[in-house]
């Protein structure tokens, strides 16, 4: 990647940092309740492979038991890894060039 290439990517990174931040500062609404009832009263098992309107999401509930045992019911955990997401997700099409 050229000079200018990584200029421009580093440029696109921090507008979607930028663009996003304010919601490391949301809180839990609505389905995240549940979610964290169930993660707090049934098995793992039983969690990551409970059926939500109609679809298992294994991998979205394994991800939010993850954070669920690392940062408790602090909200702003769990917006920072999803910041962090859309951060990494905008950086990664410069690996394809």
């Amino acid at each position: 990647m050229t000079q200018r290439g990584r200029f421009l990517l580093a440029v696109a990174v921090l507008l979607v940092a930028v663009v996003y931040f304010p919601l490391t500062k949301n809180y839990f609404v609505y389905d995240d309740f549940l979610d964290l009832y169930e993660i707090s009263n049934e098995s793992v098992w039983t969690y990551l492979i409970r059926v939500h309107g109609g679809h298992v999401y294994l991998v979205r509930n394994l991800i939010f038991y993850l954070c669920h045992r690392l940062f408790g019911a602090e909200a702003a955990y769990y917006f920072w890894v999803v910041l962090i997401t859309l951060v990494r997700s905008d950086d990664s099409g410069s690996t394809t060039r």
